[in-house]
């Protein structure tokens, strides 16, 4: 199943495993999730949400989306993966270095950056 979008119910992160869940995400990615400070966990469930409703669906990792969004100051681009039953199974970041063709479609990196904090930015200020 994938994400599901903005006209659908908004997904949530269940507690899971070493495969699947945020116990899985805090241990495979979450590195990549440092910049969300200490209050990683609860922030995480925050951007799983604010990605698949307000993020910009830019591409896909395999049949996961892609959103890109400013999340609480953050430039992020984000992959998550929604399992059968609805929960986020996985989720990660990916580079906008390595999407530069998503990007040149939004007029280059500071055309979409202008984008994202405009129009894709949690909270909003």
């Amino acid at each position: 199943m994938s994400v599901l979008n903005s006209f659908q119910l908004l997904p949530a992160i269940e507690i899971g495993n070493e495969k699947a869940g945020l116990q899985h995400i805090l241990d495979k990615h979450g590195k990549e999730f440092e910049r969300l400070g200490e209050e990683k966990e609860t922030k995480l469930m925050e951007l799983a949400e604010t990605s698949t409703s307000i993020g910009l669906r830019m591409c896909a990792q395999k049949s996961r989306p892609i959103f890109g969004l400013f999340f609480h100051g953050n430039l992020l681009a984000v992959a998550i993966q929604a399992g059968d039953n609805g929960f986020v199974v996985s989720m990660n970041t990916k580079s906008f270095d390595r999407m530069k063709d998503e990007v040149a479609k939004h007029g280059g990196t500071e055309q979409l950056e202008k984008l994202l904090r405009e129009l894709h930015s949690w909270p909003i200020y």
